[in-house]
This record gives structure tokens, sequence and C-alpha cells, in this order.
């Protein structure tokens, strides 16, 4: 199973576990909220997919810049709470959001991770050949360090979430 899609379950998982006190922001985003945004806004935006089986649940979906080949990965959360209890235990674990793509930024309930189409490609034609090579030599890889992108979400991704917040596009 690919990494990124194992680390994406552990974080879904995470969610149930503990629970924050959440500062009161006013303001939630939602996943059709944000799409509509991007959409508006020229950006390719995929189909949102709502991770049902954690309690609560997750949307997320990607949007694409295909001028520059920028990947953004949206993750909403249905709430405050549920954003900063998934943020806490993000920083505790000390690792990427989402695997293959940069350090995660965040606007009230809403995560943000960036990355490249190209960058991803990289990534994941690399685990394949550390994949096969285990395969082959037989073992187990779960040393293997995971590749993450080093890239920060752009500022003008960031606006539109800003913006939304702003008008209280609820």
């Amino acid at each position: 199973m690919p990494r990124r899609l194992l680390l994406l379950i552990g974080v879904l998982a995470s969610l149930g576990a503990g629970s924050v006190h959440a500062q009161p922001s006013g303001l939630l985003l939602s996943a059709d909220q944000v799409r509509g945004e991007f959409a508006g806004l020229g950006f390719e935006v995929a189909e949102a997919v709502h991770w049902t089986w954690s309690t609560p649940g997750l949307t997320t979906f990607r949007v694409r810049d295909a001028s520059t080949q920028r990947l953004l990965m949206v993750l909403v959360y249905p709430d405050q709470a549920t954003a900063d209890t998934a943020r806490v235990e993000l920083e505790r674990r000390a690792a990427p959001l989402v695997d293959g793509y940069g350090p995660s930024t965040w606007r009230a309930n809403v995560a943000v991770v960036q990355a490249s189409e190209v960058e991803l490609r990289r990534i994941e034609l690399s685990e394949y050949d550390r994949e096969m090579e285990v395969i082959v030599r037989g073992g187990d890889d779960a040393a293997a360090p995971t590749a993450s992108s080093t890239y920060a979400v752009d500022y003008d991704f960031l606006g539109v979430l800003d913006a939304a917040l702003q008008r209280g596009n609820l």
C-alpha cells in the first residue's frame, strides 16, 4: 500500500483519540465552499472525498494549477475542535500531514499542503524502486525513510482561504 495512503489513514485514525480545547474562531469553512472558491478562480478542483469511517469525518480534495503543475491537498475538518486535535497530534508526531507534500498550513478548520506533480512522481518512483528491492532481496522496508516535499503552501493558495474567511462566506 503506498506510504501516502498509510499516513493519511494514520492521521484519520488519530482524530478520535484525545481532545483539545478549541479556541473560538467563529468561522468555519465547508468543503463545498472551499472547492467553490478555488474553482471560481480557475483552478482544477477534484471531487471531494468524505472519509466516513473516521469519527468525526474528514473531507479531502486536490486542487491543481495546470500552468505551474502545483498541487494542493485540502483537508477540511468538520469543526474547529477536530482540526485542533489533528494539529496537536501532527505536532506530537513531528511528521508531515501527507507524505510527499510540504509542511501544512492551517486556516480555521482547513489544513492545506502543497507539492508539485513532478516531485510527487519522483517520490512515487523512488518508493516503487525501494519496494521492488525489498521484494527481490527479501526483508522489511520499515526503516526506510519516507520522502516528503519541501514546498510550503504558496501565498496565492492561502489568499483564497483568507478571503473566504474574511468575507464570512458561510
